[in-house]
Order: structure tokens, then C-alpha cells, then sequence
């Protein structure tokens, strides 16, 4: 966001084309099993064993890069789930269907790569959790304060527009995080988060299949609301059927080297705006060249 032309940086925020990753922080995935459900707990229960474990793994792992890495090649939205685990009560964990890596080490690396740009925004969307009842909210929202308080986006009066946020504004106030809460009764109390319910649209297409992954992103871009943000999530999501046909690859090869071409297509014909694209979550944003399709609608001629 650091270089984008001055009228970009003078619009509104959820009009500005943000690359986004999807279960972001996924890259260090372990066997030790979290929210194994659905089609993960379908391919473990049919193949007993290391096989049926390792294959679930493998399609639960949606990113190669790790924090300092994604936010260098241009990701501003991060997808965030987080965990408790059992006799682990400093800290907390990224996860997806299996545990993954620390959290505060993860959030104290961004911090790092915000202070050494001071120009460059970004949106942390803690959109799910397991394990994790009020006192562990209360806990994880004071830990993320602690690390980045001094540099958070209030979120806005329920009155007020959210056109009028515009990176610039959000620079001239030396901000650079917002920070987006699932559960709009968990943040009603704290000004510096920012209910998801509320401020967020990311409807999920929930398919194996990418022309129906593209069918239902034209048709929630064309209906997507002005005064939230707007994740198009371009992503697919493997069942068991897609899982069981391909236990010898992983949702790298089996889906996303298939998914992100055609998201980069879909993203180049479309505009950024209040009525276009805003936020685009992807798998692997280093497989094709959606990040920089995504970055270039901030430079087209309007």
C-alpha cells in the first residue's frame, strides 16, 4: 500500500484491491489434531492410521509462506484462526483442523514488519476460534494490545460511513492495524476492535469446483454492500470425494495450482471500488499472479 498513487490513497479503504491470504498462518502445521470435522474427520475415519492422517494434513495446509513472507509479497488481509491447547496457558495457536504454530510470536514478527514500514496497513481478521472460552478472549484481546495498541484502527461509530476511512487518514493518524473480531458481543467493549458481524462481507463459495467458485463470486460482486469491507474469497475447498480421488497429492497441487489462474483472470476483469473488488483471499498467493493482478486495479485509469 506504501506506493499507491496519491487519489488511491485518498479513496475509501474498502474500495483499494487488498491481497489477502486464506488460513494464513497454516504453514507449519502439526499431526497434533484441533477441530478435525466434516470431510478431515471422513478421510481419517476411512483410512486408519498415519495414511489417513497424513491426507487430511495435507489438505489442511493452505499456505507455504510464512507471516514475514506473505506481508513481503504484498498480503494486507490475514485470515486468523485461533486455539488454546491443554496445559498451554501463555499462549495460543493458528489452526486448522490440526494445530499449528505459536501465536505471539506471529504477531510480535508483524509488529516487526510494521515498524520497519511505517506507511503499509493491515487487517488481522480473527474470524475463528476453538478452545477458547470469555476469559481466553478477554486474555488474546489484551495480548493484542499489548503488541499493538499504539498503532490500531478504532473502529468507527455504527453511525458513521466507512467510506470516510481512507489510507491516507489512517496514516496521518499513524495507524497501521486494523483488527477484525468475530462475535460482535466480544468486541462491544473495546473500541479498537472491530466487529466482523458488523463491518464485514465474505460470503463462502464452498467447492471442489473452480466455475463454480467464479459463478458465485460474480454474483456476490454484484452485490456486495459499500459500508463494509468485502472479501471475495477465492478459494476452493476440498470434500472428502476430491480428497479420496487425490490421497497422493496435496490442496496445493489437487486445487489451488488449478484455482489461482482462473482467480487472476476473474480479478484482471473486474475494477476495484465500492461496488468492485476490495479484499481477495487466495490460497498460496505464490502460485500464478494474483497478488499482482489484485495490486494493479489501484493503478488503472478510471
Amino acid at each position: 500500500m506504501r506506493d499507491v498513487p496519491a487519489h488511491v490513497a485518498a479513496a475509501p479503504l474498502n474500495a483499494l484491491a487488498i491481497p489477502g491470504s486464506h488460513d494464513s498462518y497454516t504453514y507449519n502445521l502439526t499431526k497434533e489434531f484441533a477441530d478435525i470435522e466434516g470431510a478431515l474427520q471422513t478421510i481419517i475415519e476411512a483410512f486408519p492410521g498415519d495414511f489417513g492422517v497424513n491426507v487430511a494434513l495435507n489438505y489442511s495446509v493452505m499456505q507455504n509462506m510464512t507471516a514475514t513472507q506473505q506481508l513481503t509479497a504484498g498480503i494486507r488481509y490475514f485470515d486468523v484462526r485461533t486455539a488454546t491447547k491443554e496445559n498451554v496457558t501463555d499462549d495460543w495457536f493458528f489452526f486448522h483442523g490440526f494445530y499449528g504454530i505459536a501465536a505471539k510470536a506471529v504477531m510480535q514478527e508483524t509488529r516487526q514488519f510494521l515498524d520497519a514500514h511505517r506507511d503499509e496497513v493491515v487487517i488481522l481478521h480473527f474470524q475463528n476460534f476453538y478452545r477458547m472460552d470469555g476469559a481466553e478472549h478477554e486474555k488474546l484481546k489484551q495480548f493484542l494490545l499489548a503488541t499493538f495498541e499504539d498503532i490500531m484502527v478504532p473502529s468507527p461509530p455504527k453511525q458513521r460511513p466507512l467510506p470516510e476511512l481512507t489510507l491516507e487518514s489512517i496514516r496521518a493518524s499513524n495507524q497501521q492495524v486494523i483488527v477484525l473480531y468475530q462475535g460482535a458481543s466480544r468486541v462491544e467493549q473495546h473500541r479498537l476492535f472491530w466487529s466482523a458481524t458488523e463491518w464485514l462481507y465474505s460470503p463462502w463459495p464452498n467447492t471442489p469446483h473452480v466455475l463454480d467458485m467464479t459463478d458465485k463470486l460474480t454474483q456476490w460482486y454484484d452485490a456486495r454492500p459499500d459500508n463494509k469491507f468485502a472479501v471475495t474469497q477465492g478459494v476452493l475447498t476440498a470434500d472428502a470425494q476430491t480428497m479420496m480421488a487425490n490421497t497422493d497429492r496435496d490442496h496445493e497441487v489437487a486445487l489451488t495450482s488449478n484455482c489461482n489462474p482462473v482467480l487472476s483472470s476473474w480479478v484482471r476483469a473486474r475494477e476495484a471500488g465500492l461496488r468492485g473488488i476490495n479484499i481477495v483471499m487466495m490460497d498460496f498467493p505464490e502460485i500464478s499472479d494474483v497478488v499482482s493482478t489484485v495490486l494493479e486495479l489501484n493503478y488503472r485509469e478510471k
